[in-house]
């Protein structure tokens, strides 16, 4: 599972996230769209709007801002679908 957050250094809700993942032991690629034009850029090409952050998962999945329960589901997905995988 690949995971890149776009976010602001003085975001709240983006240092939620992080502190999300990081509580998990996740592994993220954050992109701070304050510094980086180039994902600033991005992200607004992807998301159609300049709200942070924005979270996607595998180059497909898209959650714009935090919200615990979708997190949570997104990351349960995976564990379900990996423990399925180990048994066959």
């Amino acid at each position: 599972m690949e995971i890149k957050i776009y976010s602001k250094t003085d975001c709240r809700f983006c240092r939620k996230t992080r502190e999300f993942f990081a509580e998990r032991g996740i592994t993220v690629t954050e992109y701070d769209v304050d510094v980086d034009k180039n994902a600033k850029y991005e992200m607004i090409k992807n998301s159609r709007q300049e709200l942070v952050p924005v979270i996607v998962r595998d180059n497909q999945y898209m959650q714009i801002g935090y919200d615990l329960t979708r997190l949570e589901g997104l990351i349960s997905i995976n564990i379900q679908w990996l423990g399925q995988h180990k048994t066959i």
